[in-house]
């Protein structure tokens, strides 16, 4: 056989295993490219086919049942596995099931991932399409942007509130605090303002450290948890950028926050809110339990409330209300002065996995064949 073919069944035998053969049989007879190509696909839409058979049950069941059938082996293949007693390579008394190829092993956990993702999706989406289940979705949503919210990520949040009237809004918050004395709290405090005033808020979330956790049964206890000792007004620098969220969803106005910390090395709260609901008023009393329990550090400089919806919905989304606004305390504790932002959640973050920006493409790891088979013909005389 030709130099170029023999380096085309070596691509194919590498790519799908000992037992293609429905493409090894192709090479009795001479083909062009193109042919080539289109039984190569013809094949891999068969053998994805396969490989649906076996993951819609347990491999070992497949392999009793059908194993054996109509080239079932070019997904799975059996190995004598060494055993020790008799001490022979390739005779055994057991075996081991494994992939045909490397390539075919990766396609088959893709497959397998994106199989369980598509079941995780479905209850989701037939409760957010029903109207008497939508509200039942929200906790759906909610649960699936905790859980993203846990993993290192950056964000970018958009401005709601009007960035022309926050400068009056503040305008007390910043008198009732001329007392600080610390000049770089003060020009914190004036980035924090200035930051107010922008159109996006950007986010940068880390994992809870080791010998931490990143949630809390009550707000007693966050108020414990955030601070560097029992009643210290400093905040513990090593939650910074940690998502933390309470065990059981019993905050009335939030549903979970984080403390990030600027240049300055000033912390500040974000409040998040998630939702799928078109309006989504928030409770003053809620929020102001919330700010009340924070480390007076991270209260030198006002919190942002950022609502959280389905990127279908954000764009629509406007300022919410705060209900029950009592204003006759100092106005930098009042809720309804902090500056609302709105994150929009696609689904294709709400539903991605832990590093799921490290699954690599089978395609990737293992090229398509073809490839390498064009560039051998076209530098091989003896190539078909």
């Amino acid at each position: 056989m030709e130099e170029g073919k023999l380096r085309r069944l070596w691509d194919i035998y590498h790519s799908y295993g000992p037992s293609a053969r429905v493409v090894l049989n192709t090479f009795g007879t001479k083909r062009s490219d193109d042919e080539l190509r289109i039984l190569l696909q013809i094949y891999e839409q068969k053998l994805e086919n396969r490989m649906i058979d076996v993951l819609k049950s347990h491999p070992n069941a497949w392999m009793s049942s059908i194993f054996g059938q109509d080239d079932s082996h070019s997904v799975l293949i059996v190995k004598p596995k060494y055993c020790p007693t008799i001490d022979l390579e390739y005779i055994s008394p057991i075996y081991e099931m494994m992939p045909a190829s490397p390539r075919i092993g990766v396609k088959l956990g893709v497959m397998s991932s994106k199989a369980a993702e598509y079941k995780g999706r479905e209850p989701y989406k037939w409760l957010l399409e029903h109207s008497t289940t939508a509200a039942a979705a929200g906790w759906f949503f909610d649960g699936r942007c905790q859980g993203v919210f846990s993993r290192e990520g950056k964000f970018t949040c958009a401005l709601m509130t009007d960035g022309d009237s926050i400068t009056d809004l503040y305008r007390t918050f910043r008198a009732s605090h001329k007392s600080t004395t610390f000049p770089a709290v003060q020009q914190s405090r004036e980035l924090a303002f200035a930051m107010a005033r922008t159109r996006k808020l950007k986010l940068c979330f880390r994992q809870c450290p080791g010998g931490e956790t990143d949630d809390f049964p009550t707000l007693p206890e966050l108020s414990r948890k955030l601070r560097t000792a029992p009643g210290s007004p400093q905040f513990k620098r090593g939650l910074a950028g940690v998502h933390l969220r309470p065990k059981a969803p019993n905050l009335s106005s939030i549903d979970s926050l984080v403390i990030t910390v600027d240049k300055y090395d000033q912390p500040r709260a974000i409040f998040f809110q998630f939702t799928i609901a078109e309006r989504h008023p928030m409770g003053c009393g809620g929020l102001a339990a919330v700010w009340n329990c924070l480390p007076n550090e991270v209260k030198r400089v006002p919190p942002a409330i950022v609502l959280v919806l389905p990127d279908d919905r954000a764009p629509a989304y406007k300022v919410q209300t705060i209900t029950d606004v009592d204003c006759t305390k100092r106005n930098d504790e009042c809720p309804s002065i902090w500056p609302q932002y709105k994150l929009a959640m696609t689904e294709a973050v709400l539903w991605s996995k832990p590093h799921s920006s490290q699954v690599l493409d089978p395609l990737l790891v293992f090229p398509d064949p073809i490839v390498p088979m064009l560039k051998l013909s076209s530098a091989s005389p003896g190539g078909s």
